[in-house]
């Protein structure tokens, strides 16, 4: 027994010494999920403790100067903690909600069935037919265009019904495309789906650790500069993985007509915007149909998850770290205050 309490003592002794040399004790218990700070209550998780990276290069990861002095940036007090919590909680709150929106922006990247690209479309189109210049002629029956980011499915009752092309296979001149687009730019949408994959998918997985991180950054005794910092840039690169899947998108969207376009009885599309020659309007038999391009819940979920992210990064940013991530005084407190609870241990365990 006797021999055991010597050990004890002796390792205890060689921590304390351990820990007066260690500059960041205060750092290393909220890696630990451990608060000497009057407050027993943590994040419900192990997974949202700061990371323990930080243990390894505390100097590099937490207390350079840049993190430093974007940690000390904000718009309230760092010792206000309602402020602190109601505001992270407002930006939790909106960060699911955009993960929701992003993940429905996702979904588009599936194109394997017809009514799924329907549903998570980007864009769709209704073709209305405004009669045609034959005294005779019947009108067409509508037609809708469901644009997706690998994939558009045609429905069209007037001839094949439903069908879901992938991208890659629009300048295939047999599947008479070149009544929907202009024939040069069928190439647009191929040469443009995995720009838009990679972005999509990146801004999604960005998502991931602000979650954790803002249940972290809610509790003030276990608050970081890295974490702030991680969680504002993972924040851009979410929103700008969303703003160039929409601009790449667009590209695919411009390739399409829009607008009023004229067929001839062979079927030849005349877009009166780009080619203002009237001349075609003068043959026999001409049809004219508008194209109505309207949002698809695939990019009504994206502009709802860059909205909602958008609000979640403000936040973030409102709310400055606590005092002790950048002031000595406070770190040196908490040494202090480190070395009293082990020798009031020690005095425990030797009462015992």
């Amino acid at each position: 027994k006797m021999s055991n309490q010597q050990t004890t003592r002796r390792r205890r002794r060689r921590q304390r010494r351990e820990r007066k040399r260690l500059p960041h004790q205060w750092l290393y218990d909220r890696v630990n999920g451990i608060t000497l700070e009057g407050e027993d209550e943590g994040p419900p998780c192990f997974l949202c403790l700061p990371p323990l990276s930080l243990k390894a290069c505390p100097w590099l990861l937490e207390q350079n100067g840049c993190c430093t002095c974007l940690g000390s940036m904000g718009c309230c007090a760092s010792n206000d903690n309602w402020a602190r919590v109601t505001i992270l909680r407002l930006g939790a709150t909106c960060n699911v909600l955009a993960f929701l929106g992003m993940v429905m922006a996702t979904l588009a990247l599936i194109n394997t069935n017809d009514s799924f690209n329907v549903a998570t479309a980007f864009a769709t189109a209704t073709l209305e037919d405004k009669g045609s210049s034959s005294s005779n002629g019947t009108a067409l029956e509508e037609v809708n265009i469901y644009l997706g980011l690998r994939a558009a499915t045609f429905y069209n009752p007037n001839t094949f019904g439903t069908s879901t092309v992938p991208y890659d296979r629009f300048c295939d001149a047999t599947l008479g495309l070149d009544a929907y687009l202009n024939t040069q730019d069928c190439a647009v949408c191929k040469d443009t789906t995995l720009q838009r994959m990679i972005a999509i998918l990146v801004a999604l997985v960005a998502f991931v650790p602000t979650i954790g991180m803002d249940i972290t950054r809610a509790y003030s005794n276990f608050d970081v500069n890295c974490q702030k910092v991680a969680s504002s840039l993972l924040s851009l690169i979410t929103l700008a993985g969303c703003i160039f899947a929409h601009v790449q998108f667009n590209q695919c969207l411009d390739s399409f007509f829009d607008g009023n376009i004229y067929y001839n009885n062979k079927g030849y599309a005349f877009d009166p915007q780009s080619n203002p020659n009237a001349q075609f309007l003068n043959t026999e038999g001409f049809r004219q149909v508008t194209f109505d391009w309207q949002l698809g819940y695939g990019l009504l979920g994206l502009f709802l998850a860059m909205t909602f992210k958008s609000i979640h990064f403000i936040c973030n940013c409102c709310i400055p770290t606590p005092e002790i991530t950048r002031d000595r005084q406070d770190q040196e407190d908490y040494e202090q205050l480190a070395l009293e609870s082990d020798n009031e241990e020690d005095s425990l365990y030797d009462g015992w």
